[in-house]
C-alpha cells in the first residue's frame, strides 16, 4: 500500500503515522509543541509552534517532538497495535 504525504497545515491527531528517520514503527499524536512567549512568568501566553508535534511510537510511553513535514500517515490494518511495528503479524 503506498502511504500518503500529508501537508504540514492538515493534521489528523487521531491518524496513524510514520515518521521520517523512525522506519518501520507507527506513531500516534498527542498535539501541538506549545511554546511559551518571552515573558511567560508575566504573561502566562503559549503558542503552538507552525512545525512541530508531540508524537508517540505505538506500544511506547515517550513523547518525542517530531516536525510536521516528516510525518506520513498510515492505515489502521498497517502496524500491529501491540508492539507498533509496521507489518508486524500479531
Amino acid at each position: 500500500m503506498e502511504h500518503q504525504s500529508i501537508p504540514t497545515t492538515k493534521i489528523d491527531y487521531d491518524a496513524y503515522y510514520t515518521v521520517g528517520g523512525w522506519r518501520g514503527i507507527a506513531f500516534y499524536l498527542l498535539g501541538p509543541v506549545m511554546v511559551r512567549d518571552a515573558d511567560y512568568d508575566w504573561s502566562g501566553i503559549e503558542y503552538e509552534h507552525p512545525d512541530l508535534v508531540r508524537a508517540i511510537m505505538v506500544g511506547d510511553d515517550v513523547v518525542h517532538e517530531v516536525d510536521k513535514s516528516d510525518l506520513t500517515v498510515i492505515t489502521e490494518d498497517e502496524f500491529c497495535h501491540g508492539c507498533g511495528q509496521i507489518g508486524c503479524g500479531h
